[in-house]
C-alpha cells in the first residue's frame, strides 16, 4: 500500500465518522426545532444576537485585563532594571520590600495576562463568526444532553 492509498483511507473513514456525528447532531437539532416550531428561527436569530453581545463583551475584558498586563509587565521591568542598577552600584545592597515588589510584579503579569489572553482567544471569533458560535454552543447542549450523567453514591 502506498502513502496515497493510505491517505485517502484515513480520509474516507474520517470522513463516515465526522457524517455520523452530524447526522446525530443533526437529529437532534431537527428534534429540538420541531419542538419550538415557527419559533425555532426566532430563537436561533437571538441566539446568534447573544453570541455577538458575549463575544464583545469578553472580548473588551480580555482587552483590558491584557492590557492592565501588559502594563504591569513594562512597570515590573523598569523596576527590576531600577533594582539590578542599585545592586550593581552597592555589593551589599538588597532590599527585601524590593524583591519582594519585583516578586509579586511577576505574579500579577502572569495572572492578568493568564486571565485576559483566554477571554480574547474566546471572545474574539464569537463577534468575527456569531453563527458558529451559536452551532457550537447548540451542539455542546445535545451533548450535554445526550450524555449520561455520573451518578453519585449517597
Amino acid at each position: 500500500m502506498n502513502w496515497a492509498t493510505a491517505v485517502n483511507n484515513l480520509g474516507s473513514g474520517l470522513n463516515g465518522t465526522v457524517n455520523a456525528l452530524g447526522n446525530a447532531i443533526g437529529g437532534a437539532i431537527t428534534a429540538i426545532a420541531g419542538k419550538l416550531g415557527i419559533a425555532a428561527s426566532h430563537v436561533y436569530m437571538v441566539l446568534v444576537r447573544q453570541m455577538i453581545i458575549t463575544g464583545a463583551m469578553e472580548t473588551i475584558i480580555g482587552f483590558i485585563l491584557t492590557l492592565a498586563g501588559i502594563i504591569i509587565l513594562a512597570k515590573t521591568c523598569k523596576f527590576i532594571m531600577h533594582v539590578m542598577q542599585r545592586c550593581e552600584a552597592d555589593k551589599d545592597y538588597a532590599e527585601a520590600s524590593e524583591i519582594i515588589g519585583c516578586v509579586f510584579g511577576i505574579i500579577a503579569v502572569i495572572v492578568f495576562l493568564g486571565i485576559g489572553l483566554p477571554f480574547l482567544i474566546l471572545g474574539i471569533p464569537m463577534v468575527l463568526n456569531p453563527e458558529f458560535a451559536a452551532m457550537q454552543w447548540i451542539v455542546n447542549v445535545v451533548h450535554t444532553i445526550n450524555t449520561p450523567q455520573a451518578v453519585t453514591p449517597q
